[in-house]
């Protein structure tokens, strides 16, 4: 039923998906899609569109255009140190932020990817409080990642705007509900820094 025209609009999304759950089969990434579309609005497809053959080609793409990326942007998701700035250089004036993003995923038993402290490091002065900008850096490695997994085009628009008009967006999209926390938690596979332990 479901062929590209479905997909395309919903790349993103399901790479989220496959992101948080990269365990899941396609009929399990199938059922949150549906779940999300309807949560965020974009349930105006037919009823059960995309169907989960569609689903289950695009997370097999997915799945190979992760494996497939050049080493350098592997780097990327890795875990950020001071040692990284040796290849991956950040202003002097920005090393405090990034520093104080690193303690605290320590401090989570978490990591700070070395794409988290390049976006920290871009948005440390455009955004207050602290917590924020960590929020947003998030946010845009994210989309970037994503970008690159679902091969659509890195285009920051609508969180640049979401970024002027409502700061708080990205503390909304990074503060999970209970519900969610509590599941991602018993599946001990996700870590908010896109690594799993």
């Amino acid at each position: 039923m479901a062929k590209g025209f479905y997909i395309k609009p919903l790349k993103k999304l399901i790479g989220k998906i496959y992101l948080e759950h990269p365990d899941y089969g396609p009929t399990k990434i199938h059922k949150e899609l549906l779940k999300r579309m309807k949560e965020t609005g974009l349930d105006y497809f037919p009823p059960g569109a995309p169907g989960v053959s569609a689903v289950g080609k695009e997370v097999r793409k997915i799945r190979e255009t992760d494996s497939a990326r050049l080493p350098e942007l592997k780097m990327l998701d890795s875990s950020w140190s001071l040692g990284s700035l040796a290849e991956y250089p950040i202003p002097p004036e920005a090393l405090p932020m990034v520093m104080s993003f690193y303690k605290k995923r320590l401090a989570e038993d978490d990591v700070l990817t070395t794409r988290e402290a390049l976006w920290t490091a871009r948005l440390y002065k455009l955004i207050d409080p602290p917590d924020l900008v960590w929020d947003w850096a998030f946010v845009y490695a994210t989309d970037e990642w994503l970008s690159e997994i679902t091969d659509t085009p890195f285009d920051t628009t609508k969180l640049d705007l979401e970024m002027i008009n409502n700061p708080d967006y990205a503390r909304e999209i990074v503060n999970l509900s209970i519900e969610e926390a509590e599941e991602i938690a018993k599946s001990g596979k996700y870590k908010k820094g896109g690594k799993s332990k």
